[in-house]
């Protein structure tokens, strides 16, 4: 179920919910000394450079490009320790879902940014050795989340494939 909340210090112009959707909010705006009334919509991602994904909010003629996993974690994840950094559980940027996210410190973040390896069986019964289990997902068109539910046994497989093991 998807769950959605007003973005601190835009409340009642956007909200973003706890899949990682931004949406804009029914409002009167002012466009060239004018007030019209805008339509709320789900907002169109966008990537940066390091492929984070991005929403463009606006408010009194200044933008802001927050990165999504971090409004999630903000909106969504308790942070008793204030720890200052999100990690993505599953190491995949395009997966920004709150239950794939976790508060943490820098030095675990780059801990766990470190390449390893994965090893999995393909439909066939193969037993196959990935570095980069996002880009291998992407290239095959699999979901690195559901394969990491193979592995904790919440999935039987995930179109035919199951992650054995990390190495």
């Amino acid at each position: 179920m998807e769950v959605w909340k007003d973005i601190i210090g835009y409340e009642g112009l956007y909200q973003i919910s706890n899949k990682g959707r931004v949406r804009s909010l029914d409002h009167i705006a002012i466009h060239r000394g004018y007030p019209y009334k805008k339509r709320g919509k789900v907002l169109s991602v966008r990537r940066n450079t390091k492929g984070y994904h991005q929403y463009r909010l606006y408010k009194n003629g200044i933008s802001w490009y927050p990165k999504v996993y971090r409004l999630v974690a903000e909106h969504f994840l308790d942070n008793p320790n204030n720890l200052p950094q999100v990690h993505h559980l599953d190491e995949d940027k395009d997966n920004n879902s709150v239950e794939n996210l976790e508060w943490c410190t820098g030095v675990y973040n780059i801990q766990q940014s470190i390449p390893k390896q994965y090893q999995l069986k393909s439909p066939e019964g193969t037993l196959i050795t990935v570095r980069n289990l996002a880009a291998f997902c992407r290239e095959v068109g699999l979901t690195a989340a559901n394969l990491h539910k193979t592995m904790a046994g919440v999935r039987t497989h995930h179109k035919g494939w199951v992650l054995c093991q990390v190495l």
